[in-house]
């Protein structure tokens, strides 16, 4: 079967084809031949009004001066430049982007009689691709900013921790009490709070807070925690009182949206001059009580059933129960952080191995004695990480005061 087409309608089909700008130029760069897309691509209507004409002619400076030393490049060296990303600016201001691919044009004897190129229209890929490169600036700044906030907001929760304790006793005579806390965060801010402050001349308190969850949220409900139990325990030295009184002015607070947010709190008070310890509980682990002889026992409500979290009820009363201690007592709040530790199977650290931590730390001042039960939990979980915020706080009785002695 003879061929019934010719070389020059091969050239003319694919030219006139493409949708790619394809085009031809001499050694002074002037235009020989485009196609139909190329013409479009610059405003003319018909691709031979653009025959003799220059990319000085149809583009500004700043692309065309670029683009004929590029070629003056090829027709000197033979080497050919592909797939490079040219910016055009148009007269009107527009800016487009193409994909170029430029050779040397070759005669009937193999020599340079001048260039020609292929370029593809990604305007809209690069105009996607610098969007993207602005939403990923604006997320890394935003993520900074988050940062810093989470940074600032660990350090405000830090600041809330104890940094100094009570001291009742005159210069030169031995404290009553010796009290001690520990606090790690299982994220990088948490929702536990702990507060060891002087109620009185002759009173002091021990109020531990567990909020709901950790991060940010958990963090922002502990500031209001801080804010109102700070207030409360200036006006009142009754645990069950001022649980009460938290109750009702964090309800309005944390029930006005739809999400749910409640906190367990305990709060103890000890007079150090009859070593009386009064506490309250709303919703939270059971302190323990270890005793100068004896085992480690639970600090139940033993006339009431468990109270609840904090607001869950609008009118929630708290009942404060008594005990009286006898010298070298030790009482511990803790959170639910500590015996819900998880080893690499599942098991919780535990209630009973808390107790046997305690029993046999029994002698160490409370800031170590707190250290060696979290590296005992750490020993069993495998890991100094924790999924739930840690706090542990307490007090050991040593000696009533006398009024003569306080300070």
């Amino acid at each position: 079967m003879e061929n019934d087409y010719s070389t020059s309608d091969l050239l003319a089909n694919l030219l006139n084809h493409s949708e790619d700008n394809i085009y031809f130029k001499d050694l002074k760069s002037r235009i020989i031949q485009v196609n139909d897309a190329f013409a479009k691509w610059v405003g003319e209507d018909d691709p031979v009004n653009l025959v003799g004409r220059t990319d000085f002619d149809l583009f500004k400076e700043e692309h065309a001066r670029p683009a004929f030393e590029d070629e003056m490049r090829i027709i000197k060296t033979g080497e050919p430049m592909l797939g490079m990303e040219e910016k055009e600016v148009w007269p009107d201001g527009r800016v487009t982007w193409v994909s170029t691919s430029k050779m040397p044009l070759l005669g009937r004897d193999g020599s340079i009689i001048g260039t020609f190129g292929v370029s593809r229209d990604i305007t809209a890929h690069k105009v996607a691709e610098q969007k993207l490169v602005e939403y990923a600036a604006r997320l890394e700044r935003l993520n900074k900013q988050i940062e810093e906030d989470i940074a600032m907001a660990d350090r405000f929760q830090k600041a809330f921790l104890p940094h100094a304790y009570p001291r009742f006793a005159l210069a030169g005579q031995s404290q009553a009490v010796e009290f001690g806390h520990h606090y790690k965060a299982g994220g990088q801010i948490g929702g536990d709070f702990c507060a060891i402050r002087k109620v009185s001349d002759r009173k002091t308190a021990i109020l531990v807070c567990d909020v709901m969850g950790h991060g940010v949220r958990s963090a922002l409900v502990t500031g209001i925690v801080r804010a109102v139990s700070e207030e409360l325990l200036r006006l009142h030295d009754d645990p069950g009182v001022l649980l009460s009184r938290m109750n009702s002015q964090i309800y309005p607070i944390l029930r006005q949206s739809d999400d749910f947010v409640f906190l367990t709190a305990c709060c103890m008070v000890l007079d150090i001059q009859t070593g009386r310890l009064q506490y309250a509980n709303a919703g939270h682990p059971e302190p323990l009580y270890l005793g100068a002889v004896g085992k480690v026992r639970f600090l139940g409500l033993p006339d009431e059933k468990s109270q609840p979290a904090i607001p869950l009820f609008k009118d929630s009363v708290y009942v404060t129960h008594t005990l009286d201690l006898a010298p070298n007592d030790l009482v511990m709040i803790y959170t639910d952080g500590l015996v819900e530790a998880e080893n690499a199977i599942g098991d919780e650290y535990g209630v009973d191995r808390l107790v046997n931590a305690l029993s046999a730390n029994r002698e160490g001042l409370l800031t170590s004695l707190f250290e060696s039960i979290l590296q005992d939990a750490c020993a069993f979980t495998g890991s100094d990480h924790f999924d739930d915020d840690v706090c542990m706080a307490g007090l050991r009785f040593i000696r009533p005061l006398r009024q003569d002695e306080l300070a």
